[in-house]
């Protein structure tokens, strides 16, 4: 048999070691003692980190759940009172179909204005974009200049 089956494991160890500057070695010890505590604080301030967001995200849940059903509640109570607004104008134009026509004529009227006021606008800040743009006055009901008809005679 050949000099390579009589070394044995030791001295095989022996000759490693031998080959490792040790000064070497313990600086790289050193570094990657240094790294683990670093790893150990960053995952001490991340699990921290997780704890505080999982308890916030909680809270703020919560509070969406909250502002969901309130919104849910005022949603219903809107749709109730449109549709109450639109019985109540079903029943006055049933009742009262000449005043109905001449109070939708006016919203007409005021509207092409409202439209006309907001075109003008439009394009006066297309022409001069410096000038900022005026919120015009928006108005259920705007007064006209000249009465309504009455059936009075």
């Amino acid at each position: 048999m050949g000099a390579a089956e009589d070394i044995s494991p030791s001295v095989i160890a022996d000759e490693c070691l031998s080959i490792i500057d040790h000064d070497n070695l313990s600086a790289i010890l050193a570094t990657q003692k240094r790294i683990l505590n670093r790893f150990e604080k960053n995952n001490e301030m991340l699990c921290t980190l997780s704890e505080l967001s999982s308890m916030r995200y909680d809270v703020i849940s919560s509070e969406i759940r909250q502002n969901i059903r309130v919104l849910t509640t005022m949603k219903h109570d809107l749709d109730s009172i449109f549709k109450r607004i639109r019985a109540l104008k079903s029943s006055c134009s049933e009742a009262f179909p000449a005043e109905y026509n001449v109070i939708f004529e006016r919203e007409k009227l005021i509207e092409a204005k409202r439209d006309e006021e907001e075109g003008m606008l439009a394009a006066s800040s297309l022409i001069c974009p410096a000038i900022p743009e005026m919120p015009s006055k928006r108005t259920i009901m705007e007064p006209l200049s000249e009465e309504a008809p009455s059936d009075s005679v």
